[in-house]
């Protein structure tokens, strides 16, 4: 089914089906070795670089990556490459800190190889895990849209995911019936960390009818609405700006105040963006809708706003222009 999976994807997606270089990060999961095994024997005829990362919190992490070295001998078409997460670690959120350290080091070595594509062995379940988590910290449309096939890291390379329609039980079967080796890692279980406690309340959310592949499709269409949604937002931005240079910009507040709410605070947060740009975060939702409150009730009240900070910028509003103006701070 994996592999008839990765087919379909690929014909949705020619352009990457025609290079002749992939990367996959592999953990030595069952999900990852699934994935890297689909990849090198059904397209014998790429480089694929097998990319994993040693993030040094468990004294035999080393030896699990040496046991994917091992596995991955067998096929001719792969490139193995370790990376190891120097330095000190966090004491809070450690799990958030190496997924960006893996990410940031995978990165940087595929565009050092001219890799424009690493493909992740995300899956049906972390995808409705995903969703879970968001909904737990309060996220917008935005964020429920969970993880994307397809999606830009860092405007470097383009991460894929084309097993977010199979179910963890797929994986664990194609892994039977081809005899791939695998290892478990034990923070899986460790209750400490949200996912593993997520799901041991899988069992109950099931029986509400929150099944993986219920929340997965909701993720979905959800994320379908935020596209579009986006592509408004796009075309009120280029309507509402006036003036724009490094340091400045300027939004016709009238001309904006015709658009939906969702959608101004859409192109606020993309003027934010335009003069400072964000790479491992985002400004916080709440306090842009505060910001926009602010903007329209000067706005309703036929008054100025005097000077708000959001993301290293600064908010004003001129009621005589009917003008946004946005500038650029230090950061």
């Amino acid at each position: 089914m994996i592999k008839q999976v990765i087919q379909s994807f690929f014909d949705k997606n020619k352009s990457i089906q025609d290079e002749e270089i992939y990367a996959v990060a592999v953990s030595g999961g069952p999900d990852s070795m699934a994935l890297a095994h689909a990849l090198l024997t059904t397209y014998s005829d790429k480089d694929i670089h097998i990319l994993s990362i040693d993030h040094d919190l468990r004294p035999d992490s080393s030896v699990e990556i040496d046991a994917v070295e091992e596995w991955v001998k067998a096929y001719p078409n792969s490139i193995f490459k370790r990376f190891i997460w120097e330095g000190a670690k966090p004491e809070t959120a450690i799990m958030e800190a190496a997924r960006a350290a893996r990410y940031d080091l995978m990165a940087d070595y595929c565009v050092s190889q001219n890799i424009q594509h690493l493909f992740l062995g995300h899956h049906q379940d972390d995808q409705a895990e995903t969703f879970l988590i968001r909904l737990a910290k309060g996220s917008g449309l935005d964020g429920l849209g969970a993880m994307a096939s397809i999606s830009s890291y860092q405007n470097q390379i383009c991460f894929v995911r084309p097993l977010l329609d199979v179910t963890k039980e797929d994986i664990l079967r194609y892994c039977k019936i081809n005899d791939i080796q695998f290892s478990e890692d034990p923070s899986n279980e460790n209750g400490e960390y949200l996912r593993p406690r997520l799901r041991e309340a899988k069992t109950i959310l099931e029986k509400e009818g929150l099944t993986s592949k219920r929340l997965s499709i909701t993720a979905r269409r959800l994320a379908r609405a935020r596209d579009a949604l986006q592509n408004l937002s796009h075309e009120a931005y280029g309507e509402v700006i006036e003036v724009s240079d490094d340091d400045m910009l300027f939004l016709d507040a009238q001309c904006l105040a015709k658009w939906p709410e969702d959608i101004r605070l859409r192109v606020l947060k993309r003027a934010l963006e335009t003069l400072q740009p964000v790479e491992n975060y985002s400004v916080r939702y709440d306090r842009l809708e505060d910001l926009h409150e602010a903007i329209w009730m000067s706005y309703d009240q036929d008054e100025n706003m005097k000077r708000r900070s959001l993301g290293h910028c600064f908010f004003s509003y001129d009621n005589v222009k009917k003008i946004i103006k946005i500038e650029k701070g230090k950061k």
